[in-house]
């Protein structure tokens, strides 16, 4: 129910009572038993000594309470039936329970402003729980929490009394002297809150917390990656602040991601003891902004970058002699025309070149597979490299003003390195003493033979030298990584002089507004998550798995819905040209030409999305693709 539909619904009522833990708070851990593994995981912090056993003798101290005492039970008389331990073990133990309890409670925003509501129209309230921790410490959990104006505070374990058997709300009604008519009360369970309320005469509103609605199901982990995957999720439903799907997106799916990785990224750096870091455009830039708000104190350079393959291809390839080392250096693929070889290589707009391809019979829209122009770049071979010795001091130079020497990081999306290869030749053929280290999401089998001497390249979702088990899978949607990393400028042309300075020459941003400001939604959305999982001690201390930070992107990407699919269905991934993320025929043109199918489906940069579209029910969309795949010729 959202919050219009609440105030509807309280507008008529002077009294109202709310349930308090999963509705007016939330535990940023989810459930009860998760504080109780905390506890034991982090005993050591607390010089304690506790059993692993810890989290099931603590489940099974509580039952045997509530059987042998047939009434609500307080913290204490839990300890009391606790076995296995001595009295300073469970006071030490009682004692982290309330610390715990504070530490991990956070406020239900969108609770809040309900809440904040009823004390703005004078409305009288009242806080119910059935709880086994006292009411001068639930106290300090709603004060840490934001909440205070409330008139009284009931508490199941003080009164004897519950909302389970509807006697707690009998005496929050005797006491206030009201008709149970006159009170509203909203609570999450279905029936201590809503149910028996209803039996006591008083109106009840039900919140329907989802807390499964961000989970990957389908997704294979360890039960360690499952706890903490669990209680990321956990924290995610307790502290998204809105309902607007980008930024949804952003906090649940991008935020988790991005987190993951600059964990990984900076106990990477530390281990190699590198102070050079350079984040490379454009997806770089994102990813810098995230790492910096992660770890605002880092002890080592960091640079932005401006790159692409454009602007490092013609100062790569200075030692080269002909067309195909050329085409390997630039990692050119056999459908690759004229008229993107010249762009890659600066000569597009060189008149002089294009009147002697035009002499020679040669289109600009031609495949670069064919004997004529490879003749031509060889025969031209001199005036390329006269252009690759000049443009090379520049790009030198522009290395050296962005602490591009001795143990270098780079950092970028990734998947083959191909800027890195650049770097690496440059350097080489330039005689520079530099050691390359690469950190991506993913680097893709084709980049695992290391064509240069101290150049090296890591991934965190996919390796090719260490587990490439998620690259197929993260190559179905490269499109839909990509743009959640996009920057917002041009990509790097080339570069130029500017008081003795080198500064980049940048294209057109290629972005429509819209989606530009989606985008931004997106990323803010990320950062947000970023800044509150680092304001939570509990969440800030956990280790995350690339299985555990790429589960929530995971389940959108590779078994999109239908609102997945609506989010990014207009969204265009530019290369040297713009194209549909999930661009496709009409279904009369696919019944025409059934051939289209498989060539849109290979064109798209997110193929799930491009085939939950296309068939608009639940499939297992990645097999499916994969099948495709293997018979696409």
């Amino acid at each position: 129910m959202d919050y219009n539909s609440i105030i509807a619904k309280l507008e008529e009522y002077n009294y109202v009572s709310f349930d308090i833990f999963e509705t007016l708070v939330y535990r940023s851990v989810g459930c009860s038993k998760n504080i109780f593994k905390e506890i034991t995981e982090r005993q050591k912090e607390y010089s304690a000594c506790i059993p692993e056993t810890f989290p099931i003798d603590r489940r099974l101290a509580e039952q045997k309470a509530r059987n042998f005492l047939k009434k609500e039970v307080t913290l204490n008389q839990i300890y009391d039936f606790i076995e296995g331990y001595d009295d300073n073990q469970k006071n030490q133990l009682i004692n982290l329970e309330k610390v715990f309890e504070v530490d991990c409670c956070i406020a239900n925003k969108k609770m809040q402003k309900v809440y904040n509501y009823c004390k703005q129209k004078g409305k009288k309230i009242f806080l119910v729980s059935d709880m086994y921790l006292s009411k001068k410490q639930i106290e300090k959990i709603l004060y840490k929490c934001g909440y205070s104006g409330y008139c009284e505070l009931y508490v199941s374990c003080e009164h004897n009394a519950s909302k389970s058997n509807g006697s707690l709300f009998k005496l929050v009604v005797d006491e206030c002297n009201i008709k149970p008519s006159e009170l509203i009360h909203i609570g999450d369970n279905i029936k201590s809150d809503f149910f028996m309320a209803k039996m006591s005469g008083i109106k009840a509103i039900h919140l329907a917390n989802d807390y499964n609605r961000f989970s990957n199901n389908k997704w294979v982990m360890s039960s360690d990656d499952e706890y903490v995957y669990s209680v990321m999720n956990s924290f995610i439903e307790a502290s998204l602040k809105t309902k607007d799907s980008y930024a949804t997106f952003g906090y649940s799916c991008l935020g988790p991601m991005v987190l993951g990785f600059c964990k990984w990224l900076n106990k990477k750096i530390k281990e190699k003891g590198i102070k050079n870091v350079v984040f490379f455009a454009r997806e770089g830039k994102f990813i810098k902004r995230a790492f910096e708000t992660y770890y605002p104190d880092y002890d080592f350079n960091i640079n932005y970058v401006y790159v692409s393959r454009k602007s490092l291809a013609v100062a790569s390839i200075l030692r080269l002699n002909t067309f195909k080392e050329i085409r390997k250096m630039l990692s050119l693929r056999s459908r690759e025309n004229v008229k993107g070889f010249l762009y890659n290589l600066n000569m597009d707009s060189d008149e002089k070149y294009i009147d002697k391809l035009k002499s020679k019979g040669i289109n600009l829209e031609d495949s670069i597979d064919t004997e004529i122009f490879e003749n031509f770049i060889n025969d031209t071979i001199e005036d390329i490299r006269a252009k690759a010795r000049e443009n090379a001091e520049i790009v030198i130079q522009y290395f050296k003003e962005n602490h591009m020497y001795e143990k270098v990081a780079i950092v970028d999306i990734g998947w083959s390195g191909t800027m890195q290869n650049a770097v690496a030749k440059i350097c080489q053929d330039n005689e520079i003493d530099i050691e390359l280290h690469g950190f991506y999401f993913g680097v893709r089998r084709q980049s695992k033979k290391n064509r240069y001497v101290n150049s090296y390249k890591y991934g965190f979702l996919y390796d090719a030298l260490l587990d490439d088990r998620l690259e197929d899978f993260c190559r179905s949607m490269n499109g839909l990584l990509e743009i959640c990393f996009a920057a917002d400028h041009g990509t790097t042309l080339g570069y130029r002089i500017s008081d003795k300075k080198v500064v980049p020459i940048l294209g057109p941003e290629e972005m429509p507004p819209l989606m530009k400001k989606q985008i931004e939604i997106i990323q803010d959305a990320a950062i947000e998550f970023l800044l509150d999982v680092k304001g939570n001690s509990i969440l800030n201390s956990k280790e995350y798995s690339r299985d555990v930070a790429f589960a929530n992107f995971a389940r959108v990407g590779g078994y999109p819905k239908k609102k997945d699919f609506k989010i990014f269905k207009d969204f265009i991934v530019n290369n040297v040209i713009s194209t549909g993320l999930i661009e496709r025929h009409s279904y009369l043109e696919y019944v025409v030409s059934p051939k289209l199918i498989k060539r849109d489906l290979m064109l798209s940069g997110w193929k799930m999305g491009y085939l939950r579209q296309l068939i608009k029910i639940p499939v297992p969309y990645f097999k499916l693709f994969k099948f495709i795949q293997k018979y696409k010729n």
